[in-house]
């Protein structure tokens, strides 16, 4: 694709596209679940749905350029999109191994205990 290619044009309306309604999801998600009276369990999850989608929009852009990349042949930035994708799907299968770990501490000072969340990702 080359940037006077009507081909680039309509990617490059997809890509916004997806942008603008991904991040309007997202806003109103988390505002529902702002609204929701605290100590209902729906209000957080609302709030974390919302978050995810933010977190999910990038990879949503580069799967549709991957796409379309696809479709109009180019292998190489087709290549290139699913190599990012893949390092993205790598680095979210590294977080739970991230993760301190949550034995008893047995220094000399006393446990810091982590606060309770409602739902765990």
């Amino acid at each position: 694709m080359t940037p006077g290619d009507p081909k680039a044009a309509s990617l490059d309306a997809r890509l916004s596209a997806t942008l603008r309604w991904g991040t309007r999801l997202g806003v109103v998600l988390i505002a529902l679940g702002l609204l929701v009276p605290a100590g209902r369990p729906l209000g957080a999850v609302l709030v974390m749905t919302g978050v995810g989608v933010f977190i999910l929009l990038p990879a949503a852009c580069v799967a549709l350029m991957s796409w379309a990349f696809a479709m109009a042949r180019d292998h190489l930035f087709m290549g290139i999109a699913g190599l990012v994708l893949a390092i993205m799907a790598l680095d979210v299968a590294m977080v739970p191994a991230s993760r301190p770990s949550r034995a008893p501490s047995h220094g000399a000072g006393p446990a810091i205990r982590r606060p309770r969340t409602v739902l765990h990702l």
